[in-house]
């Protein structure tokens, strides 16, 4: 797990990259944007879960504020939070957005 600090505006992963690594917001706000679709996360919000299936990201996030995040690649992030309230909260947030964008919620 590395710790990364990013200013405000940067880009974090756009849409249709490899999805290479999972990200947990440790300070700042995280903008998701996807399609016309916009969401601010903050702190203890995973983003870049799509990396656990190695698939692409969905979604494109940018540094909203200047952030502060830990970025862990699939293997350690299931060796540290499987079966754990952060896997969870990371899974159902997901499912949230993604059930908001295709209209269903």
């Amino acid at each position: 797990m590395k710790t990364i600090e990013l200013n405000q505006e940067s880009k974090i992963f756009e849409k249709g990259d490899n999805g290479t690594y999972i990200y947990i917001i440790k300070s700042g706000e995280v903008k998701i944007i996807y399609n016309n679709f916009e969401e601010i996360l903050q702190q203890n919000e995973v983003i870049g879960i799509e990396s656990i299936l190695n698939e692409p990201y969905t979604e494109t996030a940018i540094a909203k504020t200047k952030v502060k995040l830990n970025q862990l690649s699939p293997d350690e992030f299931k060796e540290l939070y499987s079966g754990t309230d952060v896997e969870k909260k990371a899974l159902k947030s997901f499912t949230k957005r993604t059930m908001k964008i295709l209209g269903w919620l």
